[in-house]
């Protein structure tokens, strides 16, 4: 990043980044940027910022042996912000090639180097890789360079599902109520690197990871008990499934693929269950038949007990903390 003309500019919006309007949760902070910043000044920022979220690290250096990402796994990690700092100081030493480079990239302006300038501006910078997905997150605090951390998932279910849906929730003040809005740490980068491999980084150390198939996916089906058994959850008017009840689901005779749609219904109706219908009619069959997208739950293995059944299909997995 050569020094020029707009550099006054550029030291004015990265003098100090606690005064950014970015930390105000506004991104009019980029606007600005983009206007007094030369294309090519803040193209370099927004790919050193990229840099710092992994986007653009080799995979090999992620994952050196294929025998730590087997297929149908998922792995956890902490990134060393020191290794990102040191990965940053490698990309900057590129353009140095000069004294005069050099010299401007360690030069004080008010107590503090360009090279400080840079650091900053790119610790605020990298919060807004993903625009979109910066203003679906509201009112979060991002906050400057917080504790990165992700997971790489390796599964047919990425190739399945391109509109796969991850949310990661932080505990650790209100472990009564985990996954709720104010708990939310945002995603900095989500991408897929292969056909059946998913990077996803946030900004900050969660407690509990949600992965969940695409809202849009509700459809008719049952589940299996096993065996040939097949059962539905028991669901009032407005389908919320009413915990520990089931349907048993019968097959037509002389065939394992047909549904005895009249024997459901009669065994609705029998029941007299308080499920608000006004009638047992067709709707209220195809109620019972809804199918909600599967979710995977991941949660410290010391709050499973805190966990409410409020999803049909939730199961979560036990990871010890030690």
């Amino acid at each position: 990043m050569a020094a020029n003309d707009n550099q006054a500019d550029m030291n004015q919006h990265m003098n100090d980044p606690s005064q950014h309007p970015a930390l105000s949760l506004s991104t009019s902070f980029l606007k600005p940027l983009k206007e007094k910043l030369s294309g090519q000044e803040y193209e370099s920022l927004q790919w050193l910022a990229s840099l710092r979220t992994l986007g653009q690290v080799p995979f090999q250096y992620m994952i050196p042996s294929e025998d730590m990402l087997p297929n149908e796994t998922i792995r956890f990690f902490h990134v060393d912000r020191n290794w990102l700092d040191s990965l940053i100081d490698g990309a900057l030493s590129v353009a140095l090639v000069t004294s005069r480079e050099k010299q401007w990239l360690f030069e004080e302006v008010n107590n503090k180097t360009q090279y400080t300038r840079i650091i900053e501006t790119i610790d605020v910078l990298e919060n807004f890789i993903n625009e979109y997905r910066y203003d679906s997150y509201g009112e979060l605090d991002r906050g400057l360079s917080k504790p990165m951390s992700g997971f790489l998932f390796r599964s047919s279910i990425v190739r399945d599902h391109p509109g796969l849906e991850v949310s990661a929730f932080d505990s650790s003040e209100n472990p009564e109520d985990a996954m709720v809005e104010d708990n939310r740490v945002p995603i900095n980068r989500m991408i897929r690197l292969s056909e059946s491999v998913l990077l996803v980084t946030f900004s900050g150390i969660p407690t509990h990871i949600r992965i969940q198939e695409p809202s849009e996916g509700i459809r008719l089906g049952f589940d299996s008990s096993g065996g040939d058994g097949i059962y539905l959850k028991v669901k009032n008017s407005e389908g919320v499934v009413q915990t520990g009840s089931k349907w048993d689901v019968q097959r037509r005779v002389g065939t394992d693929t047909v549904l005895d749609i009249n024997s459901l219904q009669a065994a609705i109706e029998a029941s007299n269950a308080p499920l608000g219908f006004d009638s047992i009619d067709s709707a209220a069959v195809a109620t019972q038949l809804l199918q909600f997208p599967y979710q995977q739950d991941f949660v410290p293995y010391q709050q499973m007990h805190l966990m409410p059944p409020n999803h049909p299909h939730k199961g979560s997995i036990q990871r010890r903390d030690d």
